[in-house]
């Protein structure tokens, strides 16, 4: 119930964050990747091992040098599963201003990660780019990653869902890790809003969605695996 209710909290905490930084800017590039470990290397990689490599992200988000030069905020959620191992879905807003290739930088950021992963061995990282299935979600009507406009309310909307993906309370996946022990299993940047009021021309209630619609809808699920 205490893991529900935290869950619960980052949900609510995060949503926020989203919703404020697409109400601020004109437009903004979302970009989704899956971090995990390849299949071969999953006995070696320990608790002390991934946590290492997740503090090294960490860092590295905080940085905001290289592929998150231009990043604006971030929500970096921990799961374990049973046959994926220790893995990570992180969703990064960038200012669109700045850049525009979204599938170009979830490559980056996959390429970082494969970097932190580096062993005496050679790379044990791997990712999956969401951003290169924009096709099939702008087809459903639930692109929420890539460009998303402050004026689309159908964009702000999937734009929100797939952040509450991230820390949906119910997934059994970041259950494990907190009986493993991990008791950080969500963290997101601090947006710094520019202290202007915009408007969007539809209003903010009509972004209100189920956690069950979005869940049935599968969205960004791809690489999601147990």
């Amino acid at each position: 119930e205490k893991y529900i209710n935290q869950e619960g909290d980052n949900q609510k905490s995060f949503l926020t964050e989203i919703n404020n930084v697409i109400v601020d800017r004109s437009s903004v590039l979302i970009v989704r990747v899956d971090l995990s470990y390849a299949v071969e290397s999953l006995s070696d990689v320990t608790i002390n091992v991934f946590d290492l490599h997740i503090q090294r992200l960490r860092r590295a988000l905080k940085d905001k040098n290289g592929c998150f030069k231009h990043l604006l905020t971030f929500g970096l959620a921990l799961e374990h599963g049973a046959t994926k191992g220790f893995h990570a879905h992180l969703m990064l807003v960038y200012n669109s201003s700045k850049i525009q290739n979204d599938v170009y930088y979830g490559f980056e950021v996959i390429d970082k990660w494969r970097e932190i992963t580096m062993t005496n061995d050679g790379c044990i990282g791997i990712g999956f780019n969401v951003n290169l299935n924009k096709k099939k979600y702008k087809k459903k009507g639930t692109l929420g990653i890539g460009e998303i406009s402050r004026d689309s309310a159908v964009q702000h909307a999937n734009a929100l869902r797939v952040a509450e993906y991230l820390v949906r309370p119910e997934k059994y996946s970041q259950m494990m890790l907190i009986k493993l022990g991990v008791k950080n299993t969500f963290t997101k940047g601090k947006y710094k809003p520019h202290g202007r009021k915009y408007q969007t021309h539809y209003k903010q209630k009509q972004l209100s969605f189920s956690t069950r619609t979005f869940a049935d809808e599968k969205i960004l699920l791809d690489a999601d695996l147990a």
